[in-house]
This record gives structure tokens, C-alpha cells and sequence, in this order.
């Protein structure tokens, strides 16, 4: 069936899911300097023009996002930036509010579980030994997205088009998938107001509509 004047084709859909995973991804990794602040607000900028391009609402939180990072110079948004960060996701007392680690929610709380092997292993069956070698562990949320954006955008290749279709639903079905909303419920509870929590609010409706996206499409890849 040929898309409608306002349904993207197949090819920007792909285009637009690969853009979003990678903003994703880049927005949700540790800010180590603060010209990061600009890549951050790039990140932004980017993930509102592909989820709109996606019909995901989520204009209005991103909105938030820009704003925050606005607030102040480079360096003092930086280095909010990374409190808030160390606060919700590294050291937090009595607790973490949201770890994240897969593991942390597939295998009973602990890091460096089943899943976390699970994860590397299929890093690895795509030829990615880079990502065994980040200083996190892979199966860190920021990681994750990174995979996703990858069997995104290498699906785009036209020598392979549907290449790793299977990659893309077996690793979201059986990683991703599977705990996406509880951390991001967290992030949005622990930081309602804040940067963090404005991009919680965004991934959380692109992903629940990617779970329905890749139950749909068929495709081949490493099983």
C-alpha cells in the first residue's frame, strides 16, 4: 500500500526512528565537559524534529528541555547538569531512585546480571567488541539506545534494507522493551521539573510506540 500525503514513507520512517534512538542515547550519556551542553542541546533539537516527524507528542516536554539548558551560562548548566545526573542515576541517598541498568530490573535488583551477558553477547554477534570495552556496563539505558540506533541506521543500508530487522525486534523485545517504562516512570517522579525528566517524558511515548512498530514489521537478520 503506498503511504498517504501524510504517513512517511518506509525509508524516512527508518530514517526518523534512527535519529531519535541516537539523541536518545546521546542525551541520556554522563556530560564529562561543558561544551557537552551544546551537543546536548543539538541532541534536543534533533529528537524534536524526528518524533514530530513520528507524530510523538512530545513538543511541549522537549520544549522544557531547551529551556532548562538555558538557564544559565555553559558552565553552570553543566554543572547542574551533572548533579542532577549523579543524583538520579550513580549515588543517591538511602538510595538510587533510578539505576540504569537493565539488569537492575530483569535480574532482581543486581548489576551485571543474566542480561547484562545477554546483551553483550548480541553487541558482539553485530561486531560492536567496542561497546564491551565502555567503562559502563552494556547494559546501561544510554548503551542500549545506542545499540538501537545502530540496527537502525545500518537498516538503511541499501544493500540490506530488512538486514537487521530481526536484530532490532529480538534486542528491544527481550532488552529494551522489557524495562523502558519503569526506569523512565522513575526518571519522571525524581526529576518531574528537570532536564532529565523532560526526556523521560519523551522517550516513554516513542518507545511504547516503537514495542508496537516492531511487533508489526518482519524482517531477517542473526537470530
Amino acid at each position: 500500500m503506498m503511504p498517504s500525503e501524510n504517513q512517511p514513507t518506509e525509508q524516512v520512517t527508518d530514517e526518523l526512528r534512527f535519529r531519535s534512538y541516537r539523541s536518545l542515547s546521546r542525551l541520556l550519556a554522563y556530560v564529562t565537559e561543558p561544551g557537552d551542553i551544546t551537543a546536548a542541546a543539538a541532541a534536543v533539537g534533533e529528537l524534536e524534529q524526528a518524533l514530530a516527524g513520528l507524530r510523538v507528542e512530545a513538543g511541549s516536554v522537549l520544549i522544557q528541555a531547551k529551556r532548562w539548558l538555558a538557564t544559565g551560562t555553559g558552565e553552570e548548566v553543566f554543572r547542574r547538569l551533572r548533579v542532577d545526573y549523579t543524583r538520579l542515576f550513580i549515588n543517591a541517598y538511602p538510595k538510587v531512585p533510578a539505576p540504569p541498568y537493565g539488569s537492575v530490573y530483569l535480574d532482581g535488583g543486581h548489576v551485571w546480571g543474566q542480561s547484562t551477558t545477554a546483551a553483550l553477547k548480541m553487541y558482539q554477534a553485530y561486531g560492536l567488541d567496542s561497546m564491551a570495552s565502555c567503562q559502563e556496563p552494556p547494559d546501561h539505558i544510554g548503551a542500549e539506545l545506542e545499540f538501537m540506533a545502530y540496527l537502525t541506521g545500518a537498516a538503511l543500508d541499501e544493500a540490506g534494507p530488512h538486514q537487521l530487522v530481526n536484530g532490532q525486534k529480538m534486542f528491544f523485545q527481550q532488552h529494551l522493551g522489557r524495562w523502558f517504562g519503569v526506569f523512565f516512570n522513575r526518571v519522571q517522579q525524581h526529576d518531574a521539573e528537570g532536564f532529565y525528566g523532560s526526556v523521560a517524558a519523551a522517550a516513554r511515548p516513542f518507545l511504547e510506540k516503537e514495542a508496537e512498530f516492531l511487533a508489526e514489521k518482519e524482517g531477517g537478520g542473526i537470530t
